[in-house]
């Protein structure tokens, strides 16, 4: 029978009935009857666990082994099922089991990703627009149904009733329409989650909305003070002084940076606040949430006022890091975070963003990347104090022209600033999302091998289907930039979004077994270009299920991929050791 386990020939032979309890157990196997999550172990993976994705059969059939011994008279002997348990997730002793909401999930990959979660002992809700005949029979009575389109944000709020985790695997031949779902999925979340829990519960803490009178007003443009650098420049013998405005963007009410920086070796230009001038920031908590197609990821009707450690210092020791949005020119700008120990000796700490050319930047920088620099100069991280997240006390902005090209640039600068937050700390990855940026260069390379699409939540078709990495002919190389494009723009607003994230983004997808070839995870900007070939779905969803207990997937985004050689003779694939090299926040778009 198709799917039965592989028994001892002893068992194949003894007698009619052996047969038919093979037949039993693959029907049961299906249909996912005997599948016990409470008994299954789900620890976490060690350097020690071997990844397989085949089915452990010793720890989804003890009905069957205990029927056998009633028929047979047998004892009851873990000999007939001596196959170790080795695709365990979570631990027996775990006090609380995640929920996980999968979009996407009567698509192929969506749908192996259900079937390892509810091996795993997850609970598992699905996402579905109907509950035809067709998704109940694909998914079975295993998970809970979650009545909803990805579109319509207004009914995602009852989908996200005691969700923890959300995967993404949805595809559409619309990349607006894709992008649309992600957002709304995202911040129903959110929005789900606060408002249910409170402020406690809160992704992120606004710190700063420029279109407030108050937040844009505590800011003002910093001097640098030097009085014989000044008086050398109006006498001619030195650079003109930088030339910096602080001011309200007519367009998009945001708050503007702009001006000119004549020394791009030496120069510079710098606004700052304190948060002792600055309004208490707020618990984004969404009150009464209500759709709008306009706001942002994670923006709310109401906020709460968060708690200070002091007049003038901020406490964010419970977040990761800032993120910041704003439209800028495609220069390279520096976030400037400030203790107690900036008055007494100049010791603040510096982090680096790119800004997009056209349209806004999205920048997420975490505590973790900030350096120390002292009067602007770079310290060794065992000179200076790690950073205390617990005592800020104020916060700048600034542009240093030899940080991007100066024999290039004339030190000219634009950056408007729409918000400033800071994102939440979290153990574990609470959105999983599989991008098709790294498939889009596979098959424009015109490899027009078949492969079934699926049919996934939006999806339609093949183009549907390779757009999201999920097989598909090959396409222009036209169709691929816009394909990856659209990638790019999912992954910023999952970044974005404040969420604890893991992004991976396969190569081609196919549909052979797992558990067989070599897995590559690769980073950078050549990982999309090298991760030719193909990955199996299994494999695939192995690594999405493995990540979301996982601490070191916490905020990595990755490309994923199989060698062409297969693992060395008793190697172990260990995905949690693979993920422990790669590095967070590090985009790949």
């Amino acid at each position: 029978a198709a799917g039965a386990p592989r028994l001892p020939p002893t068992f194949h032979h003894d007698s009619m009935l052996s047969r038919g309890l093979v037949v039993l157990a693959a029907g049961q196997l299906a249909s996912g009857a005997l599948v016990r999550p409470a008994a299954l172990d789900l620890r976490p993976a060690t350097s020690a666990t071997t990844v397989r994705t085949r089915v452990p059969v010793a720890s989804i059939l003890p009905d069957v082994r205990g029927l056998w011994s009633r028929l047979s008279g047998a004892p009851n002997s873990g000999e007939l099922f001596n196959i170790a348990d080795e695709d365990s997730a979570m631990g027996e002793d775990i006090e609380f089991v995640p929920q996980v909401l999968v979009v996407g999930a009567t698509g192929r990959t969506g749908l192996i990703i259900v079937r390892k979660l509810l091996l795993r002992g997850f609970r598992v809700a699905v996402l579905v627009r109907s509950l035809s005949t067709d998704t109940l029979n694909r998914l079975g009575s295993g998970v809970s149904y979650s009545y909803g389109d990805m579109t319509d944000y207004n009914t995602l709020l009852d989908a996200m009733e005691d969700v923890d985790k959300v995967v993404f695997v949805a595809s559409s031949d619309d990349p607006e329409r894709e992008e649309l779902g992600l957002r709304n999925i995202l911040r129903a979340l959110q929005d789900t989650r606060t408002f249910t829990y409170g402020g406690a519960e809160a992704t992120k803490l606004s710190l700063f909305k420029f279109r407030r009178e108050t937040d844009f007003d505590a800011w003002h443009i910093e001097s640098a003070g030097d009085e014989v650098a000044e008086r050398l420049a109006q006498a001619g013998l030195a650079v003109r002084k930088s030339i910096s405005y602080w001011k309200r963007s007519d367009a998009h009410r945001n708050g503007v940076f702009v001006g000119s920086v004549f020394d791009t070796y030496l120069g510079s230009a710098m606004v700052s606040c304190r948060f002792a001038d600055a309004p208490a920031p707020n618990l984004e908590s969404p009150g009464q949430p209500v759709a709008d197609p306009s706001a942002g990821v994670g923006d709310v009707v109401d906020d709460v006022t968060a708690e200070e450690t002091d007049e003038s210092a901020l406490d964010l020791g419970e977040y990761s890091g800032i993120i910041l949005k704003g439209n800028g020119d495609g220069q390279k700008y520096t976030m400037i975070l400030r203790t107690a120990q900036y008055d007494e000796d100049g010791l603040e700490y510096q982090h680096d963003f790119k800004t997009r050319v056209k349209g806004f930047t999205t920048a997420r920088l975490p505590f973790s990347g900030f350096r120390p620099f002292r009067n602007g100069k770079p310290l060794a991280l065992d000179a200076a104090p790690e950073l205390d997240r617990r005592a800020m006390v104020g916060m700048a902005m600034a542009f240093y022209p030899i940080r991007n090209d100066p024999t290039k640039g004339e030190g000219n600068f634009y950056l408007s600033f729409a918000h400033i937050k800071a994102y939440r700390e979290r153990d574990e990855p609470e959105v999983v999302y599989l991008s098709g940026g790294a498939a889009a260069n596979e098959l424009a390379a015109g490899d027009a091998a078949k492969m079934d699409a699926p049919a996934s939540e939006g999806a339609s078709g093949a183009a549907a289907g390779a757009a999201a990495g999920l097989g598909g002919k090959g396409i222009s190389s036209d169709a691929a930039a816009a394909r990856r494009e659209s990638s790019a723009k999912c992954e910023r607003v999952v970044r974005s979004s404040g969420l604890t994230y893991f992004i991976v983004r396969p190569a081609k997808l196919d549909n052979l077994p797992g558990g067989v070839r070599r897995l590559v995870f690769s980073q950078g900007a050549a990982a999309d270009a090298t991760a030719r070939g193909s990955v199996s779905r299994a494999d695939v969803a192995e690594v999405v299920v493995r990540s979301l207990l996982d601490p070191r997937a916490c905020n990595v985004a990755c490309t994923l991929s199989e060698s062409d050689y297969l693992p060395a003779a008793g190697e172990n694939q260990d995905i949690s050791k693979m993920l422990e090299v790669m590095r967070p926040e590090q985009e790949t778009v």
